[in-house]
């Protein structure tokens, strides 16, 4: 089934096949389906749910959530989670084997992926509920939230998150082997708060002087410490925001 709509929804259930259908003005609906192929809408949601097969859905402008998407054996889909919009929420349920998100302007969720997930947004806040892998995380302005998960000893584990304006807050198990380098910048004219907490041992220092390299004056208290080994490499870098390391 191939098709294209100048403006209108799309709302699909209970189809089998091969599918190839564009909406230049509105929401994508995919539910209860057997379907390989494409999904796709220049300006609105899309929703994948409850569908089997090997299907894309991708928004230019809107959000994309997709839930409970599996290949034909029942097993997980198979290939990364791969969605990129130009100004919309991404809501994801589950990424077995990685997602790779991008947005231009909204908040990004993940409830649960194994592997790795990386996630930038222009304008939103990032939060990665379960995380069993590796993760790299940048917003331009918004909180990142993130929850790591699985084996610490098993595979690739390092950590990158970069707010521009934001907390940042990262749960970690209580056995990864870690390098942490924390970069907190405030700026003169910012009154909250701004500090590294963490549940492991790093050690501290501030820059005496303000620096106007950076346009606002700023000063930047940086955090560094190694847990078991140092061989995964935890790197956070925020302005204006608390950073906190949390064991679990």
């Amino acid at each position: 089934m191939a098709g294209k709509t100048m403006g209108g929804p799309l709302k699909l259930s209970r189809l089998k096949g091969t599918l190839d259908l564009l909406t230049m003005g509105g929401a994508v609906n995919l539910k209860n389906s057997d379907l390989n192929g494409k999904v796709k809408t220049m300006g609105g949601e899309v929703i994948l749910e409850d569908v089997t097969g090997d299907v894309k859905g991708s928004s230019m402008g809107g959000k994309v959530i997709q839930r409970n998407v599996t290949n034909r054996s029942g097993e997980v889909k198979g290939r990364e989670v791969n969605i990129s919009t130009m100004g919309g929420d991404i809501d994801v349920d589950d990424a077995p084997l990685g997602a790779d998100l991008h947005t231009m302007g909204g908040p990004i969720h993940v409830k649960s992926a194994a592997g790795f997930v990386k996630a930038k947004t222009m304008g939103g806040n990032i939060d990665l509920d379960a995380v069993d892998g590796w993760v790299e995380a940048t917003t331009m302005g918004g909180n990142i939230e993130v929850t790591m998960t699985g084996d610490p000893a098993n595979g690739k584990r390092s950590v990158t998150l970069t707010s521009m304006g934001g907390e940042v807050v990262l749960r970690v198990p209580a056995g990864l082997s870690m390098n942490i380098d924390v970069e907190l910048a405030y700026t003169r004219n910012y009154h909250g708060e701004h500090q590294i907490i963490s549940d492991f041992p790093i050690h501290q220092e501030e820059t005496p002087e303000w620096n106007e390299e950076n346009g606002s004056p700023r000063k930047i208290i940086s955090g560094t410490g190694e847990v078991a080994g140092g061989k995964n490499t935890i790197r956070i870098k925020t302005v204006n925001g608390n950073v906190t390391i949390k064991k679990i």
